[in-house]
C-alpha cells in the first residue's frame, strides 16, 4: 500500500510570488492614474490640439483659436439636435481706432459636427474680416479688422459658415447682425 506524501511549498517561493503580484498591482494603479490625469480637460499640460477630435485637425486651423470652453459658456452643454449647427458670438464687439483688438468672442461649441469660418462684412458686402477654420471646442477672443471704417458705430453682418471637415465643402451659412464700434 502506497503512502501519500505531503507536499510542502517553499515559503520563499510564496513570498516572492506575493511580492511580484503586489508590484504588478501597483504598476497597474500607476498606469490608471497617469492615463486619467492626462485625459482630464482641466489638465493644463495637455497639448491644445489634443482637445480637438482628429477629424477636425485639418490644415488651415485658425492660429488665434483657443481650445476648450469659452469663458462664461456652459461647460457641459448638449447639442440642440442632430444636423443642427450652433455658435456663440459677441453681437456688439468694440475695436480700437486702428481696427485692432476687437472683442469678438466667437465659439464653435464642442458638440458641433462641422468646422466654422467667421466672416464679417459691412452693409455693402465688403469683407472686413475672415477667420480660418475654427474647430468644434475652439473659440477666438479677439480679432483685428482687415478694413477699418472711421470711428463710430456700424451695423455689420457676421456670416457663420459651417464646413464639412472631410471634404472642406461649405454646408450652410448663417447670418448674425453685429453692431461694431470703432473707438
Amino acid at each position: 500500500m502506497a503512502t501519500r506524501q505531503k507536499s510542502r511549498v517553499n515559503p520563499l517561493l510564496i513570498v516572492l510570488l506575493s511580492f511580484v503580484c503586489i508590484l504588478l498591482i501597483g504598476f497597474g494603479i500607476l498606469l490608471f492614474l497617469y492615463s486619467a490625469n492626462t485625459t482630464s480637460p482641466t489638465n493644463t499640460t495637455v497639448d491644445p490640439a489634443a482637445q480637438i477630435r482628429s477629424i477636425f485637425r485639418v490644415e488651415g486651423l485658425d492660429p488665434n483659436a483657443k481650445s476648450g470652453t469659452m469663458p462664461g459658456a456652459p461647460e457641459n452643454e448638449t447639442s440642440p439636435g442632430d444636423g443642427m449647427f450652433s455658435y456663440r458670438i459677441n453681437a456688439t464687439p468694440q475695436f480700437q481706432q486702428d481696427g485692432a483688438d476687437g472683442n469678438i468672442w466667437v465659439q464653435n461649441p464642442a458638440f458641433n459636427d462641422y468646422l466654422m469660418v467667421l466672416e464679417i462684412a459691412d452693409e455693402n458686402g465688403e469683407l472686413l474680416y475672415q477667420s480660418q477654420y475654427i474647430a468644434p471646442n475652439q473659440y477666438i477672443e479677439r480679432i483685428d479688422l482687415l478694413l477699418v471704417p472711421p470711428p463710430g458705430t456700424y451695423q455689420m453682418v457676421a456670416y457663420i459658415n459651417a464646413v464639412e471637415p472631410r471634404s472642406l465643402d461649405l454646408i450652410d451659412t448663417l447670418e448674425c447682425p453685429l453692431t461694431i464700434t470703432i473707438q
